[in-house]
């Protein structure tokens, strides 16, 4: 497959965290909640009110446009354990000590975990947390490159389309139990399906598995394509 390089816009990557709250609308999002109060509450800018024990309800909301910026394939960095163990410390958590303990215990996976020149799998979010993200998953995936667009350019094709379908399945499935997986399968199908113009293309290139199962297995499957012993192949 020939390597993709599709840049939209030069971002700076200290205005990045501004530029991601613009509007977009993202219809038919789901919360897991049983009162609308609670839903009112924190569209209101109030804090996160524990949901009554309910199902996951669609909601249509809005939700803020991801920027993406590329990320360094890096094949060999890490082992299949490696992986298996940064899931394991990092996907629930990325700001847990088990995290923490991890990269500092294994360098050489560690540097292409967090990123060199160009910020790696574990980077921050939209509202400035960590995370690991599933857009440099899908770039690895895809094979896009972006040598020629700098280190703080906004790009496209299907490292955008993931990062925006992984934040919308996050969304959707935010006041769900991190392990409810028909909640993420349902909004990966259908209520996210839109969340990208190339989300139809990405998928069929096996891109699930940065965006679906549990948060440990998640966030090896991202490791692995970026970093891990084939990544990039």
């Amino acid at each position: 497959m020939a390597h993709r390089r599709v840049v939209t816009s030069r971002v700076p990557a200290s205005t990045m965290g501004s530029m991601r709250m613009r509007s977009l609308l993202f219809a038919g999002v789901a919360a897991c909640s049983a009162d609308p109060d609670a839903v009112a509450a924190k569209d209101a800018g109030a804090p996160d009110v524990a949901p009554e024990a309910g199902r996951c309800e669609r909601d249509a909301r809005l939700l803020a446009p991801l920027d993406y910026v590329s990320t360094a394939v890096v094949a060999g960095a890490c082992d299949a354990k490696q992986a298996s163990d940064f899931g394991a410390a990092c996907g629930a958590d990325p700001s847990a000590k088990a995290c923490a303990t991890f990269l500092a215990g294994n360098p050489t996976c560690a540097r292409c975990i967090l990123g060199d020149a160009r910020p790696g799998p574990l980077r921050r979010n939209t509202w400035r947390l960590p995370e690991v993200s599933p857009g440099t998953c899908a770039q690895a995936i895809a094979r896009e490159t972006y040598e020629d667009a700098g280190v703080d350019a906004a790009v496209g094709g299907c490292g955008k389309a993931l990062e925006n379908l992984g934040a919308c399945v996050d969304y959707a499935c935010a006041k769900c139990d991190a392990n409810d997986l028909a909640c993420r399968k349902d909004a990966y199908r259908f209520q996210c399906a839109g969340a990208d113009e190339l989300v139809p293309y990405c998928t069929r290139l096996d891109v699930a598995r940065c965006v679906l199962g549990n948060p440990a297995d998640r966030a090896s499957a991202i490791v692995t394509a970026v970093c891990g012993p084939d990544a990039g192949s």
